[in-house]
């Protein structure tokens, strides 16, 4: 249910959103080898309610509402809360260029949800949370009508269920142990066809379900340090079938992880270094991923870090792999190589972070620069076209690719009043040797769907 980003989550049940440079953590996966992403949502802390709703309206007349509802409901002890959201998005489809094809698909989203707590005693709380998630897009042209009376579509229909338990458990301020299980259901049916085509429909059930725990320790060693432990085992299910290449596909893989890091702090120094010890049911041997991080502060306005971190990606289908290529009046499809080995990383990367006050005015500069080595890297090539003009690819595995690049960013603002914020990044992506992903172009060492220079420039103001 991933390919279409973060906008599937609704904005309601999200209180922070933190993004992590680098991997140097082995809390977050074999595959949190760039950064992490890290959505947090709302706790219930009082009793609030909120309704909001942003209309926009593009310059054809074509709508895009959002409507969203929370509410949070506290027990006068504290000892019982709970946070329930619903969202409503509706988007009609745009087309830019009025070529009779749509440039931005046509959205509707309904979600809804709760998340609790309940304090078992006053050093231990559990927790439960599950969502409703229904989203259905459609792109290209004639989008009132059935999908096989387009000549281009591409449409999705997905319902997702998933919910989870936690269970913590803090007897001091040495210890803290968590318990944890979630799942995850997905049901779609989806279009990706050209051409009238009758037989493009897809059917698709993904079943996930996570369970495992972690162990903190608190202590002294020279610095004051933090060791933590866990256990984790990922289970996923997965069955597509679509009719017009009969192609089906029954997947099932699971994962047992174990990691452990220790972190020594203070004001000066962090240093930080653990591993991750992954078996995959598809792997014959266990992958170890080791990740190490050291943040040094000679000044307290400036903080100087290193990371580096390894993984790996399976030799499975993803995702991609089932979002079937609707182009140009014919059908891509993308199927795996029967000798697939998995995918390795290594990631390095370095920062310095500087902060200054002028008077009122705050400023920060922050230079990065990184540095990813991928090993048996996937690749995709073209290696056939049926008769009926779908066109046949294979992720096979590559010689390998290196992706480096330099991070410029700056913020400069005034507390509650305005902040202004601009990022540049160049980056070079490519091949270690040239691979031939198209029957029209030699082969290429470059790594196209990656861009080389992007940014961003955005600034707030509070008016009071």
């Amino acid at each position: 249910a991933g390919v279409y980003g973060l906008d599937l989550m609704p904005v309601a049940m999200v209180e922070r959103v933190e993004v992590i440079r680098g991997g140097g953590s082995a809390l977050f996966g074999s595959s949190a080898i760039g950064g992490v992403v890290n959505i947090i949502t709302k706790d219930p802390v009082r009793n609030t309610l909120s309704l909001s709703n942003t209309t926009n309206i593009m310059e054809d007349g074509t709508p895009d509402i959002n409507t969203s509802l929370g509410g949070a409901f506290v027990s006068d002890d504290y000892k019982l809360g709970a946070y329930v959201f619903g969202q409503v998005k509706y988007r009609d489809g745009y087309d830019r260029n009025d070529d009779g094809f749509s440039d931005i698909t046509r959205l509707r989203s309904e979600t809804i949800g709760f998340r609790a707590y309940y304090k078992t005693s006053a050093h231990s709380r559990l927790q439960a949370e599950y969502h409703h998630i229904h989203d259905f897009r459609r792109g290209g042209d004639n989008l009132d009508s059935a999908p096989h009376m387009a000549y281009l579509c591409e449409q999705v229909d997905h319902n997702i269920d998933g919910g989870g338990l936690r269970w913590d458990y803090f007897p001091n301020m040495r210890h803290r142990m968590s318990i944890y299980a979630s799942t995850q259901g997905i049901t779609r049916s989806s279009y990706f066809g050209a051409d009238l085509d009758p037989n493009a429909y897809d059917s698709t059930k993904d079943f996930t379900f996570v369970t495992g725990g972690q162990y903190t320790y608190n202590y002294k060693a020279g610095l004051p340090a933090e060791l933590t432990a866990g256990l984790e085992y990922n289970y996923n299910a997965l069955n597509d079938y679509y009719v017009a290449t009969d192609r089906r596909l029954n997947q099932h893989t699971s994962t047992i992880g174990l990691f452990a890091q220790n972190e020594w702090k203070s004001d000066k120094v962090n240093f930080l270094v653990g591993f991750r010890l992954d078996k995959h049911n598809m792997i014959a041997r266990p992958i170890i991923s080791p990740r190490a991080n050291i943040r040094y502060s000679p000044i307290e306005a400036l903080g100087l870090r290193l990371s580096y971190s390894s993984g790996y990606r399976a030799p499975q289908a993803y995702n991609e792999d089932l979002h079937i290529d609707a182009l140009n009046h014919t059908v891509s499809l993308i199927q795996l190589s029967e000798d697939l080995r998995p995918e390795y990383s290594h990631s390095f990367s370095a920062s310095a972070d500087y902060y200054h006050n002028f008077g009122r005015v705050q400023a920060n500069i922050l230079v990065e620069g990184f540095y990813t080595m991928l090993n048996d890297v996937f690749t995709l090539e073209k290696i056939g076209q049926r008769e009926d003009g779908v066109i046949i690819k294979e992720r096979r595995n590559g010689s390998g690719a290196r992706i480096g690049g330099l991070t410029l960013e700056a913020k400069v603002g005034i507390p509650n009043c305005f902040d202004v914020q601009l990022g540049y990044t160049f980056q070079k992506s490519q091949y270690v040797e040239p691979e031939q992903w198209s029957d029209a172009l030699v082969a290429q060492r470059t790594m196209f769907r990656s861009p080389e220079h992007y940014g961003y420039l955005n600034s707030n103001f509070v008016i009071t």
